[in-house]
């Protein structure tokens, strides 16, 4: 993968981060919420937290490329 190349997929990478790592930080259940509502909004920053995780790696990995 050329210099160019892997600039523009890092640059995608960091993007799509920075707005999961918003969605995480701003989704929050309401505190009237039932704790079935809870649990499913925990569950989604969970899910949310674990696509990060791997999107950084891709990322780092960019350079093995």
């Amino acid at each position: 993968m050329d210099k160019e190349s892997k600039q523009y997929t890092n640059n995608i990478i960091n993007k799509v981060l920075n707005e999961l790592w918003y969605i995480t930080n701003t989704a929050e259940a309401p505190e009237s919420a039932d704790e079935d509502v809870i649990e499913n909004y925990d569950d989604f920053n969970s899910s949310l937290d674990e696509a990060c995780q791997s999107l950084e790696e891709a990322r780092d990995s960019l350079d093995y490329l």
